[in-house]
């Protein structure tokens, strides 16, 4: 199990338990799939989604 901490206070965030090696992959590219599709929107798009 990891545990998230918020370093300012010393906070549990929450806990993300352990993964698979092929679970971790997975991840991973589900994040570099969103992140090219992000990466390929205008930048004025992205920053009303951010604000």
């Amino acid at each position: 199990m990891y545990t998230v901490t918020n370093p300012a206070t010393g906070e549990l965030v929450d806990e993300i338990p352990n993964a698979a090696d092929e679970e971790v992959r997975a991840a991973i590219a589900r994040m570099h799939r969103g992140y090219g599709a992000w990466r390929t929107r205008p930048v004025a798009e992205r920053a009303a989604v951010v604000l």
